[in-house]
């Protein structure tokens, strides 16, 4: 099922996320939930959350004044239980990836909900050394 979660990601299928996660918790429970949301993808490491970090489609409707945030495929990771800072196989957390692909607004939804870029030298995951300050969470 980790499989098809992470293809309905890459793929925008937001009813087909919002399926997956709740056939597992009626089946497995919450627990089980938590674990295919942050289940890795083979040898790459990466999560449903890198998926969607990495998917141009998720990021635009962020940048849709009239979108329903809560309705999105990172938001409804993240209600179930979502990691904000896993790894992939790069050490790239989904925040990296949405920076590269320049999803701003995606950006300061996972910075608002507790992403980081990343431990850093010193270990705190802070983004003093990268030079995305554009991408602080705003109110």
């Amino acid at each position: 099922m980790g499989n098809q979660l992470i293809k309905a990601v890459r793929s925008n299928d937001v009813a087909k996320v919002r399926s997956l996660l709740e056939e597992k918790v009626s089946e497995d429970g919450r627990q089980a939930c938590h674990a295919l949301v942050n289940g890795a993808d083979g040898e790459s490491g990466c999560t449903p959350l890198h998926a969607a970090a990495d998917c141009a489609e998720c990021a635009a409707a962020f940048d849709d004044p009239a979108f329903d945030v809560s309705s999105s495929i990172p938001a409804l990771l993240l209600s179930a239980g979502a990691d904000m800072n896993p790894t992939d196989a790069d050490g790239l957390t989904p925040l990296v990836l949405a920076v590269r692909r320049n999803h701003v607004s995606l950006c300061r939804f996972l910075i608002a909900n507790g992403a980081t870029f990343g431990a850093d030298s010193d270990g705190s995951g802070s983004s003093k050394s990268l030079p995305f300050s554009d991408y602080e969470a705003t109110e």
